[in-house]
């Protein structure tokens, strides 16, 4: 029982004359902000490495490379329809100054064209590796899709 009356942080008693006695335990509240930080990193780590597993193909520099892409076309006047979408869909769009809505734009365009890509480049990874019909096909025939993976490898 001592050992649980020790992990009581926070106690308070009310007196006969109504009084309200609160007692905080310093030591044990720095415990459980240290637990708690510790958990925490714990779960922001494991949560940025299941983001970067769920997204393999395509990676951070890839989307960067996009971004400066998407930047450099707007910024020369080469407009693609996904940017005239957005900036109809979003009306507030056209109150900002036209250098920040050019990264806005950018930077959703980016985005949306990034995860559609790592989704097409995950679904196409998974099929060519699923595929298993060379094992049976004859000798010195090679399957299109055999191709298709050599293709993909170099």
């Amino acid at each position: 029982m001592a050992e649980a009356r020790l992990a009581v942080a926070f106690q308070f008693q009310v007196n006969d004359e109504g009084e309200i006695n609160v007692y905080l335990d310093r030591r044990i509240l720095v415990d459980i902000y240290r637990s708690t930080k510790r958990v925490l990193s714990r779960k922001i780590f494991k949560s940025r490495n299941a983001f970067i597993q769920s997204v393999f193909p395509a990676t951070g520099v890839s989307w960067c490379i996009l971004f400066l892409v998407f930047g450099a076309m707007q910024v020369l006047g080469e407009t693609t329809d996904t940017v005239h979408v957005i900036q109809d869909k979003i009306p507030q769009l056209h109150r900002l100054d036209p250098v920040t809505r050019t990264l806005l734009v950018s930077l959703i365009s980016t985005t949306l064209l990034w995860l559609v890509w790592s989704l097409f480049l995950r679904l196409l990874l998974k099929a060519l590796l699923t595929y298993k019909g060379w094992m049976w096909s004859p000798h010195g025939f090679v399957h299109h899709h055999a191709v298709t993976c050599i293709g993909f490898r170099a």
